[in-house]
């Protein structure tokens, strides 16, 4: 029986070996990064007392899970090049690149502060880093800032704190603003001088339908000392004019705070939660709710919200998945520790659940002031095709029409009575009459959203393109196709299997393996399990 002892062994051995691989338990971190792409949470970067771990790692939001048993994945060989944490990270529009910009950087190599290169990107089709080589304007080095995407491509980050004693961790808070072009790499500063908002850092960042980036809370400086901006004066940046403006909010009242997360809301609500104050104690409320459909903006404090209101944190956070606020990581005010806890802020009923069910029903109301289109559970954030090579962009307002240059390029022939269906990066059109030729058409025709093309290959296995906002993330969906959940048991399932291929073996051959007075009939089997090189048995 000594072999069949070992072979429960080694079957045990390889199920923990498949199951620590698939499950991922990660380290807790302040400070980090979190983006939305094809309906994963990717977490990037942070600290814990001043350790840092690379790696790079999501959570898979087509799966239903509750908050007490939260399975995270492990992107392999997707670590970063460099440490970091107190940087801003933003998906690119078509979903293929995360752009990590500033933050306090150190080398893996030498644990040295290395600021250098302040721009990493992440192909999340091929799973590498690079520096890329970015030309333009000279921008200082920054930290503690928040970027958000215009759908020109445009990253927009205003102000931060540049670190020049990283023992101290004094330095400079900037308030200009800087855009990067994501399409050309390109550095600009914006020479604005007229209503410049005072030196800022640790807000948060939201940019509208309408092109305003809201900017707030946060720090502001005030010589010679810095300050906690109040949460109902709100800076205003109007990305069409490159203009600055000024709001005071009405409504509730609420605590100023920083190093704290928002979402901004399909209808226009931007949700604030956590932060602290400048001696990092607790805030109150730890949730408000601003809403930017008013004039002036209002602040209101949900009822709902206050049940199972999660404990005060900061250094936390969040991102918008359909109904969903999900809130990770972060340190705890009320016990002294690092969170590990996700939270999650149902934003139909303003409350606090502990199931996430990403297969109900879509809530996405609409601003009267700026329609927003609504969404399937899969939804494409590409403008409508009407017809053949005409789009209708129904982000903007008032909506506007266009012909893309791209699809004059072999442009099928003239047809009417056809039909149009979009599958991922694919119009695909069937049948019709034939204007041209006055004939019946029985040719498919595809036309890929991703670059305004006609094409005569399809392939459902291509990066799917879905651009989203990143003051408000919007999921898209997975490289491929196929909505069947990741199988986190698997290796649970290949030890159940063998284990029961062992007792049907054992059920028939028992004569074999075992005699009646319970000695083994055949001891040559006794060292079947040993490592290579060695000659004990596995342990």
């Amino acid at each position: 029986m000594r072999s069949l002892y070992d072979l429960f062994k080694f079957i045990f051995y390889i199920i923990f070996l498949i199951n620590s691989i698939l499950c991922y338990d990660p380290p807790q971190r302040v400070f980090h990064n979190s983006v939305i792409i094809n309906d994963r949470l990717l977490i990037i970067a942070g600290v814990k007392n001043f350790t840092q771990s690379p790696e790079l790692f999501y959570l898979d939001l087509l799966n239903s899970f509750d908050t007490s048993n939260v399975l995270w994945n492990l992107i392999h060989n997707g670590d970063l090049p460099i440490y970091t944490y107190g940087s801003t990270a933003i998906a690119s529009l078509d979903n293929s690149t995360i752009f990590l910009i500033g933050g306090y950087i150190k080398s893996r190599i030498t644990n040295d502060f290395d600021f250098s290169k302040q721009v990493y990107t992440f192909d999340y089709n091929t799973s590498i880093w690079t520096t890329p080589l970015i030309t333009g304007d000279n921008v200082p080095i920054r930290q503690q800032m928040t970027g958000v995407i215009k759908n020109s491509g445009i990253i927009y980050l205003f102000g931060g704190f540049n670190t020049t004693n990283t023992t101290t961790k004094t330095g400079i808070t900037y308030n200009e603003m800087n855009i990067l072009d994501t399409s050309s790499f390109t550095w600009k500063n914006l020479s604005i001088i007229k209503n410049l908002p005072l030196p800022s850092s640790d807000y948060s960042a939201s940019l509208l339908p309408n092109g305003i980036i809201v900017y707030v809370g946060g720090q502001e400086r005030q010589e010679p000392n810095d300050t906690l901006t109040k949460m109902k004066s709100i800076k205003l940046f109007d990305t069409n004019k490159d203009e600055w403006s000024y709001m005071e909010a009405t409504g509730d009242d609420v605590d100023p705070r920083w190093i704290f997360a928002s979402v901004l809301t399909p209808d226009g609500r931007i949700i604030i939660f956590g932060g602290c104050t400048y001696d990092f104690t607790g805030v109150s409320p730890n949730l408000a709710v601003l809403d930017t459909t008013k004039n002036p903006y209002e602040w209101s404090i949900p009822s709902n919200s206050k049940v199972n209101l999660p404990p005060s944190i900061y250094g936390h956070t969040a991102n918008l998945y359909y109904n969903y606020m999900i809130v990770t990581f972060g340190f705890n005010i009320d016990n002294k520790t690092y969170n590990s806890q996700v939270y999650l802020f149902d934003i139909r009923n303003n409350t606090w659940v502990t199931r996430f069910d990403p297969s109900t029903p879509i809530s996405s109301p609409t601003s009267t002031s700026s329609p927003t289109p609504t969404s399937s559970p899969t939804p494409s954030r590409k403008p409508l095709l009407i017809g053949l090579g005409i789009g209708i962009d129904t982000t903007k307002n008032p909506y506007e029409w266009s012909i893309p240059s791209n699809s004059k390029v072999n442009l099928p022939p003239s047809i009417y009575g056809h039909t149009a269906n979009l599958y991922y990066n694919y119009m695909i059109v069937t049948f019709g009459f034939n204007i041209d030729n006055k004939t019946y058409n029985s040719q498919v025709y595809l036309f890929d959203i991703r670059n305004n093309t006609w094409v005569t290959r399809f392939d459902p296995s291509t990066p799917i393109s879905s651009p989203t906002s990143t003051s408000s993330p919007t999921p898209t969906s997975s490289p491929t196709p196929s909505r069947k959940p990741l199988l986190i048991g698997l290796g649970i399932g290949i030890g159940v299997v063998v284990l029961i291929c062992i007792g049907i073996f054992i059920f028939y051959k028992r004569d074999k393996i075992l005699r009646i007075d319970g000695t083994t009939s055949d001891t040559s089997h006794n060292d079947i399990l040993r490592i290579a090189g060695t000659s004990g048995e596995v342990d």
